[in-house]
């Protein structure tokens, strides 16, 4: 695994963050939503 991170570009590292923060944002709103839901 490690070896394919270091082959990667900063842009790909970068592009690749973006992602990861995003798609972390939207569990954390459907976590949300289903409490809210629940209620």
């Amino acid at each position: 695994m490690g070896c394919f991170i270091m082959k990667l570009s900063y842009e790909d590292k970068v592009q690749i963050y973006e992602l990861r923060k995003q798609e972390g944002e939207q569990l954390k709103w459907d976590v949300n939503g289903r409490k809210l839901g629940k209620k």
